[in-house]
C-alpha cells in the first residue's frame, strides 16, 4: 500500500540538545517526548509544512490548510514585525532519533541527538509560524535575514519510534485537537487588558483609573470577562461604549493612536466625558447591603451590554451636536436618570422596542437605545443613528 505524502523527511541530520520531558500524552500513546530550543533559521530549513488538500486529501492530513496569505498569518507577520515577538512551542512528530546520548550537567540529565537524515517528520503545531518566518526570511534584507534567523523556538519533540509517522496519525491528530479544539481561549476582557502592545489597549487601561462618583472605573469593570460582587460591566463592553463615543473602530483607533498626540488628546477627551456620563448611571443599588447582586444585574438596564453601546451612541451624537453649536454641554444627559434604569420590564422600554415581551433586551437594540435616549433627551441623533 502507498503511503500519501502527508509527512516531510531529513534532507540532512540535525543536531540537538534536549530534555527528556514527561506527560501524560507519553504514557498513553507509547511515544517518547522531548524538549529543547531550534533557531528561527534551523525551523524553516530543517522542517516542511504539511501539504495543503488541493495536493493531498483531505482525509489523510493531519493539520489544517495554511497559506501565506491566511489571516492568521498576516497576523503574525505584523507581530513579528514589531520587534516585541514572543511564542509558546512547537510540536512537531518524528518517527526516529539517532545517536541518543545521555550527559550529566549539574543536576540535569540531557539528551544529546539528531533527527538522522531520511527520518520522517511533521509540524503538528506551529504550521503557522513556520509560513510566517519563510515570508519574512525571503523578504528581509541580508542583515535582518540574519538577526531574525537567529531568533530561538522552543521546540517539543514527540518520537513516535515507528517506520512512518503515517501509521499513528491518529495520534497527530489526537495532539492537534488536544491543543486547538479543546482550547478555552482567554476572554475578550482579559486579553484586551494584558495587550498593552497596541495604542488601543493602552487607552483602555489608562481609563480604566479615571474616578467615576469617586472610585476608580477598575472597582467597577470586570477585566476577567464574567461580573460578579460590584462589578457592573466588562472590560469589553465598556471598551465598545468608548470607541462607539468616538464614532471609531478599535482599527481606526490603533491607527490614529500611535501618535502621541492623538493619544493624549483623545485620552483628555474621553476622561472628561466618563465621570458626565456613567456617574448618572445608579452604580449604588448594587452596593446596598441587603441588595441581591445577581438579581439587581438581571433586571437592571443600565448593566447591560447593549445599553451601554446605545449610551455611546448618545456620547457620540452630543459630540457632533457640539461641531455645529460649538458647545459641549452634557447637561441635557441629566434627562437620562429619569429612565427606569433599574428596571428593565418597564413597558416603555417594550415600546420602543428595546426589551422584548419576556422583558429580554432585544438582540442588536443598541442603536434603538441610542435613538431612545436622543429623543429623551434632545439630542440630534448622530449621524450612525440616522443611517
Amino acid at each position: 500500500m502507498s503511503i500519501p505524502s502527508v509527512v516531510s523527511k531529513m534532507k540532512k541530520s540535525l543536531p540537538l540538545v534536549l530534555e527528556k520531558a514527561k506527560e501524560g500524552f507519553s504514557k498513553t500513546y507509547g511515544v517518547d517526548i522531548y524538549e529543547g530550543v531550534l533557531t528561527v533559521g534551523e525551523y524553516v530549513e530543517s522542517f516542511e509544512v504539511e501539504k495543503n488538500s488541493d495536493e493531498i486529501s483531505e482525509k489523510d492530513k493531519m493539520q489544517r490548510d495554511v497559506n501565506v496569505s491566511d489571516s492568521r498569518v498576516k497576523s503574525m507577520k505584523g507581530y513579528v514585525q514589531r520587534g516585541a515577538s514572543i511564542f509558546n512551542n512547537v510540536t512537531i512528530f518524528v518517527n526516529t532519533l539517532a545517536d541518543v546520548k545521555d550527559v550529566v550537567v549539574g543536576h540535569k540529565t540531557l539528551v544529546v541527538a539528531s533527527v538522522p537524515e531520511g527520518a520522517e517528520t511533521h509540524i503538528t503545531d506551529g504550521q503557522g509560524r513556520h509560513t510566517t518566518f519563510s515570508s519574512l526570511l525571503a523578504e528581509l534584507s541580508d542583515e535582518e535575514r540574519e538577526e531574525l534567523s537567529s531568533h530561538t523556538l522552543s521546540v517539543k519533540f514527540v518520537v513516535t519510534n515507528t517506520d512512518t509517522i503515517y501509521e499513528v496519525r491518529h495520534i497527530a491528530r489526537q495532539c492537534f485537537s488536544d491543543y486547538h479544539l479543546n482550547m478555552v481561549k482567554p476572554s475578550t476582557s482579559l486579553s484586551l487588558y494584558f495587550d498593552t502592545s497596541t495604542p488601543y489597549g493602552r487607552l483602555m487601561t489608562a481609563l480604566l483609573k479615571e474616578k467615576v462618583n469617586g472610585e476608580e472605573l477598575v472597582e467597577r469593570i470586570s477585566l476577567k470577562g464574567k461580573i460578579t460582587g460590584k462589578q457592573v460591566w466588562t472590560l469589553a463592553m465598556f471598551a465598545t461604549f468608548v470607541h462607539t463615543a468616538l464614532g471609531k473602530t478599535k482599527s481606526n483607533l490603533n491607527k490614529e493612536l500611535k501618535d502621541d498626540a492623538c493619544f493624549e488628546s483623545t485620552l483628555t477627551l474621553v476622561r472628561s466625558i466618563l465621570p458626565k456620563v456613567l456617574g448618572l448611571m445608579p452604580l449604588d443599588v448594587i452596593d446596598e447591603n441587603d441588595a441581591d447582586v445577581k438579581k439587581v444585574h438581571n433586571n437592571a438596564l443600565f448593566t447591560k451590554a447593549l445599553f451601554l453601546t446605545g449610551l455611546g451612541y448618545v456620547v457620540r451624537s452630543l459630540m457632533e451636536q457640539a461641531i455645529l453649536t460649538g458647545d459641549l454641554n452634557f447637561d441635557a444627559l441629566d434627562k437620562i436618570k429619569s429612565l427606569p434604569l433599574t428596571d428593565k420590564t418597564c413597558e416603555s422600554l417594550k415600546k420602543a422596542r428595546i426589551v422584548d415581551e419576556d422583558d429580554k433586551m432585544i438582540s442588536k437594540s443598541d442603536k434603538r437605545v441610542g435613538g431612545h435616549l436622543c429623543r429623551l433627551t434632545g439630542i440630534m441623533p448622530c449621524e450612525a443613528l440616522m443611517a
